[in-house]
């Protein structure tokens, strides 16, 4: 239900709302730059909305320029990069408008400016800006503001004439997103009237791939809930679906919603993509369909970067719905460049000499004080006892380090005689991005993908791996007192056995080595799970297996026409099989550390330590022997997997 709002009052061609920031405030802090003036009087608008809901809620939705465009009714606009920001087109009124979009401004949670310089047309320059007030803790005031600046009288007729569908968009969309917090509803406050749904046909196709997932034994959960997604979700949002910020949406297990949306993928519901991340913007840069397609370099005309594709961060796993089942074709409303990007608290576009305060709203920790391009970068150490004064910083000659207090000011200047886009931005990757280590460390995708290989004599960094080995103990006695037929019937059945206990604890089996396993996992808490459930497995049965395991950084390639795993930690790995014996794990100290760190329970188990020299490696590699009681009726169906999130682990199951 729309509340009553504060309306526009009209002033010669300029309109406004009483705010405490006020529409001269407005004018003073973001100024029509003169050269710009110089096409004639700006016509403005500028109103204030109080909406209930705090700054913090409010950021993420207003932010999303695109989806609040979309949904005022605004034209499509296709954009295209260049050396200077964005190219856009599109028609407006029947017109065909052509403008440069730069860099926008904002600082995260307060406010961001738009502007935008027109090639040809009826407007010569424009410039949007929302800007939230915390009135208190529940309350925000929503200031909304658009400037024009007319290239001719036709312009200025048609910029008038949207004066009241501009405002009346605007509160309809307040009013729902007041609604939607307020009653706590699902999904997003502002659906896109013009986005494509799910036909009959589609959902005939998602009923039937459920059927079939649900045969398989999968996750039903995950399989439901993510096959509603697809059917429910705006198409503007199954374009490059995360699987990390869905798992939390849907309430699954990330290792469960994996599994769903990988057999999904061959059910042929959703569509692979390996996204080609730029190291600086962190934004998607190319998407191709098989892994084998990903080039070695990319490149970001954004940042004119230039960066290698093999590094540990350099590909992002995400997926889209098939297009026999929705249509994803990618839509603009608008470039939405906070929306894109929020691990940068503030952007700032400096013109040449120009000297601007910047006040983010930033939490206790480090944060990256940068030019775009990189040259020149600072370390922001943000402390409870930090310097409160104003912090002056050169664009071009950062200091190595600066710290301050919080809601800081800095004083950046431009000494140059070019504009520099300088920003502020958190230095993690965040918990939302799904990297080649975690799928193709899941079994199903082994599974199911076989085929996917690098590009030949590529290298992949896969970041920091747990790998075990797994060593059937006198295999050539066994075989022989087993005879041939029933050992390799038995072997399958390791093999089998190594897989699914691999995949319940968010691993793979890499490859079998004829007596032996190689099992790999992104989690070290996993390989140890792990490792102890295949122990107490194989316990008091044939065959017998030793068990080893190390972490450290690896490398993937291509070798012998399978992803394999190369490293010094795999051979560190293998070669603790060297101590290992039956009814034991054994583990590098640092794979136990690593553990140990953030599971208290395994600190005090029972345990023997020792070292092993390895002079080939010219190391000494410390390792943990735990010793695997076994099963009992309370520990024999092994550790439970924790949900992505939960502060689960591995419980000692030792006696």
């Amino acid at each position: 239900m729309a509340r009553k709002r504060q309306h526009a009052r009209k002033a010669s061609e300029t309109w406004g709302a009483e705010s405490p920031l006020g529409l001269e405030n407005i004018r003073a802090r973001f100024p029509f730059r003169d050269e710009e003036r110089k096409r004639g009087r700006p016509i403005e608008f500028c109103w204030a909305f109080d909406v209930r809901g705090s700054v913090e809620k409010l950021w993420p939705i207003v932010a999303d320029t695109s989806r609040l465009m979309g949904f005022m009714g605004m034209p499509e606009i296709d954009f295209e990069e260049n050396d200077l920001g964005l190219h856009a087109e599109t028609r407006w009124f029947g017109i065909q408008l052509h403008w440069q979009e730069p860099a926008w401004e904002w600082v995260d949670q307060k406010y961001y400016v738009v502007r935008r310089h027109y090639d040809k047309g009826p407007i010569a320059h424009y410039q949007g800006i929302c800007y939230l007030e915390a009135l208190d803790s529940e309350r925000t005031r929503v200031i909304a503001y658009f400037g024009w600046i007319p290239a001719n009288a036709i312009g200025r007729l048609l910029l008038k004439a949207m004066f009241s569908k501009t405002r009346l968009g605007l509160g309809i969309i307040l009013s729902r997103i007041e609604e939607w917090l307020e009653r706590g509803l699902p999904g997003h406050p502002i659906r896109h009237k013009r986005m494509p749904r799910a036909d009959e046909a589609a959902i005939g196709r998602l009923h039937e791939a459920q059927k079939r997932l649900l045969e398989r034994g999968l996750p039903a959960l995950a399989v439901c809930e993510l096959l509603r997604y697809l059917e429910t979700a705006d198409s503007i949002d199954l374009h490059r679906i995360q699987l990390r910020p869905l798992a939390r949406r849907l309430g699954v297990g990330l290792n469960d919603l994996m599994r769903a949306a990988l057999y999904a993928t061959r059910e042929g519901v959703l569509t692979l993509q390996w996204d080609v991340i730029c190291p600086l913007c962190r934004g998607a840069r190319e998407s191709h369909e098989q892994l084998m397609a990903v080039p070695r370099r990319g490149y970001c005309r954004i940042c004119h970067h230039s960066f290698v594709t093999s590094t540990e961060h350099a590909i992002e796993v995400t997926f889209r719905a098939h297009p026999s089942i929705r249509d994803t074709t990618p839509r603009h409303y608008c470039s939405a460049e906070p929306a894109h990007r929020p691990h940068i608290k503030a952007q700032h576009p400096l013109q040449p000499g120009a000297t601007t305060l910047v006040t983010p709203f930033l939490d206790l920790g480090e944060y990256r004080l940068r030019t775009l391009d990189g040259s020149s970068v600072c370390v922001l150490d943000v402390a409870a006892r930090g310097a409160s004064e104003t912090q002056r910083v050169i664009a071009t000659r950062m200091p190595e380090r600066l710290e301050c207090g919080l809601h800081p000011t800095i004083e950046l200047v431009n000494p140059t005689d070019k504009t520099l886009i300088v920003l502020i931005e958190e230095p993690g990757l965040g918990d939302d991005r799904l990297e080649p280590k975690h799928v193709l460390n899941a079994q199903s995708f082994r599974e199911l993908f076989s085929s996917e290989l690098l590009d030949c004599g590529t290298q992949l960094d896969m970041g920091q791996q747990a790998i075990v080995f797994v060593d059937i103990i006198q295999s050539s006695h066994w075989f022989a007192t087993e005879g041939d037929a029933n050992a390799f019937s038995a072997l399958l059945d390791f093999f089998e056995e190594l897989a699914a206990i691999a995949d319940r604890h968010g691993g793979a089996l890499v490859k079998g080595l004829g007596d032996g396993g190689m099992l790999a996992f992104a989690e070290p808490s996993g390989a140890l799970d792990a490792s102890i459930e295949l122990q107490r497995a194989m316990s008091g049965s044939k065959p017998r297996v030793r068990v080893s395991g190390h972490v450290g950084p690896c490398i993937a390639v291509n070798l012998n026409g399978q992803l394999d795993y190369f490293g010094r930690t795999v051979v560190v790995a293998q070669r603790l099989q060297r101590v290992a014996e039956e009814a034991e794990v054994v583990v590098s100290r640092d794979l136990f550390d690593a553990v140990a760190l953030s599971h208290a329970q395994w600190r005090d188990a029972p345990k023997f330590e020792g070292t092993l020299a390895l002079p080939e490696l010219s190391y000494t590699a410390g390792f943990v022997k735990l010793p695997v009681a076994p099963p009992s009726a309370e520990t024999s169906e092994g550790a439970a997997v924790a949900a992505e999130g939960e502060p689960k682990g591995p419980r000692p199951m030792l006696h």
